[in-house]
């Protein structure tokens, strides 16, 4: 009886990270972004759940950080965009239109079809996704169906479409090219002003996939040689960690800053704030569980995330 039920349990358990296909709690991307002869960065996280039209949807930030040649300065923006899964389906509002259109079908089979999101003209609505191939692959320890997808994309005033290939998991969305919409009045997968590769990806399971080698936010200024990184960067040790949190910041120093630690399910089990002095602080975490926790660091120049695993 004993094992017929950890044989139920492992099922439900199973089931459920499956359901769990898009914007798990503490979801984050990070993409390249380019932009004009610079490189830069785009980076995503869910933030809330809202209703928009009567349904629930997923609040997901995007801010990015380039450089310009036009002022010969960093910019920065920040909005946000809002998807809705019904289904296995999920859908990105258009804000010109206030109506949701097909992001990802993550019920596709082979040979199944559907149209890139924000179609603005004719033209532009032919733009389809063709899934040729699926399967399952486990990312630390979490079953993620992908497929691969084949993009024919129209461009607003050329009747010639272009084609590329992509892998789309659940969780992380496409691999390549980006497809959270666009700021052009056309679809566009990789858009010269919007985002490009996945870079990283992070949720309350799976800890910083990284699909290069590089750092998930920096920038790249023309003129110069060295890439910039972006945010706050911050390092955590010991890592596993038991009751004390050792923190170090590249660029803040004898500053109070604000942190919140989130637990596996996005929840905040602690908002506080601390000095960093001379860049270094402590932070007691001698009441917290074992388990997979995220810290946050606002500070005056900027932000940052880090994962930290409690074990004792």
């Amino acid at each position: 009886m004993k094992n017929l039920f950890k044989i139920l349990f492992g099922l439900l358990y199973v089931s459920a990270i499956h359901a769990q296909n898009w914007c798990a709690p503490n979801a984050e991307w990070h993409y390249t972004r380019y932009y004009g002869a610079g490189s830069a960065y785009a980076k995503h996280a869910f933030t809330n759940t809202v209703t928009i039209n009567s349904l629930p949807c997923q609040e997901i930030n995007y801010y990015t950080q380039y450089f310009s040649q036009l002022n010969n300065a960093v910019n920065t923006y920040s909005t946000n965009i809002y998807t809705h899964v019904n289904n296995n389906v999920v859908y990105l509002l258009d804000p010109n239109s206030n109506n949701f259109d097909t992001l990802f079908n993550f019920n596709a089979v082979i040979g199944s079809k559907w149209g890139l999101p924000n179609k603005s003209s004719v033209n532009c609505s032919k733009s389809r996704v063709l899934v040729t191939d699926t399967g399952h692959n486990v990312i630390q320890g979490v079953n993620l169906k992908w497929f691969k997808v084949t993009l024919t994309q129209y461009a607003f005033s050329f009747p010639t479409p272009s084609t590329s290939t992509d892998t789309i998991y659940e969780r992380l969305g496409c691999l390549s090219k980006y497809m959270f919409g666009s700021e052009d009045v056309c679809p566009t997968v990789t858009d010269s002003e919007r985002g490009g590769p996945l870079r990283c990806y992070s949720d309350n399971q799976i800890i910083n996939y990284k699909k290069y080698t590089g750092n998930c936010n920096y920038y790249y200024i023309p003129t110069a040689i060295k890439e910039y990184l972006s945010e706050t960067q911050i390092q955590v040790y010991p890592n596993p960690a038991n009751d004390v949190l050792n923190l170090i910041s590249g660029d803040i120093s004898n500053q109070t800053v604000k942190y919140q630690i989130l637990n596996n399910f996005g929840q905040i089990i602690i908002s506080e704030e601390i000095v960093l002095k001379d860049r270094t602080a402590l932070i007691n975490t001698s009441n917290l569980l074992e388990g997979v926790y995220n810290l946050k660091i606002k500070s005056n120049t900027g932000n940052s995330s880090k994962r930290f695993v409690i074990a004792r």
